[in-house]
């Protein structure tokens, strides 16, 4: 006989379901000054599993992070367990000047800063200030491991008002994905059809200015050490690895 599930423990993890949203809405919204310093956001790469060891790491040293979480069900052979996981597992974002990287790149867990060659690519802050409010909106997200491309729509109703991205229609439910393009990946997030108005025809993909990767339009990366081949990506990341020396990395 196999196991049927038990309603009791479906309501506890809906109730633990909407908790946990509460909770992240609470870890981002009071601490986000999206526009109260001069410096840009930059994706830094990190161990498997040490994402929130280095987002408390940067925050002790009085750096401003961001590390967009969401809930997540797992279905265990007895139970439903709601976790707390990454959006974008492997990455979180940093705001600081440049010529301060050093900084981040001696934090342990740390492996590089996503750009080009040596130099660290800015992120555009509308993107981050998009997954910012589908993080705290309420509604319901989840990762999205691919640039979507296609027609855009702009939101016009409801708390992601103002944002854009590409609408889809997949599991019977409407998503709106919005994209980290120097990632190469995103977040999807559940919406109403009626807060949408259409937008701009296509995204378009920013230009690439490193040469190794023209030919797969794909960001290079600064890393902390030349000794990093067992941190390289599987062959789907959309990273490609340039390791620089540990005295450059400074510089």
């Amino acid at each position: 006989m196999g196991i049927r599930p038990d309603p009791k423990a479906n309501e506890s993890s809906n109730n633990s379901f909407v908790q946990i949203q509460q909770e992240l809405r609470k870890q981002v919204a009071p601490r986000w000054h999206l526009y109260s310093s001069s410096n840009s956001w930059f994706a830094v790469r990190v161990k498997s599993r040490f994402e929130i060891a280095v987002s408390k790491a940067l925050r002790s040293r009085g750096l401003e992070e961001f590390l967009p979480m969401f809930a997540a069900r797992r279905q265990w052979s007895d139970r439903i367990r709601v976790l707390q996981l990454p959006l974008f597992p492997g990455y979180l974002f940093c705001r600081f000047e440049p010529a301060d990287r050093a900084a981040v790149l001696a934090i342990p867990g740390v492996v590089l800063l996503v750009g080009s060659g040596k130099t660290p690519l800015p992120i555009d802050p509308s993107e981050i200030e998009s997954i910012r409010l589908a993080v705290t909106s309420g509604l319901r997200v989840q990762p999205w491991n691919r640039l979507q491309i296609g027609n855009t729509v702009r939101i016009e109703r409801g708390p992601l008002s103002g944002v854009q991205g590409v609408l889809l229609r997949f599991k019977g439910e409407n998503h709106l994905i919005l994209s980290v393009h120097l990632l190469q990946r995103g977040v999807a997030v559940e919406l109403d059809e009626s807060w949408v108005v259409a937008s701009k025809p296509t995204i378009q993909l920013p230009k690439n200015s490193c040469p190794q990767s023209r030919e797969r339009h794909l960001p290079c990366s600064v890393t902390r050490s030349g000794d990093d081949s067992h941190l390289r990506p599987r062959t789907n990341d959309p990273i490609t690895f340039s390791p620089i020396g540990e005295r450059d990395a400074r510089s």
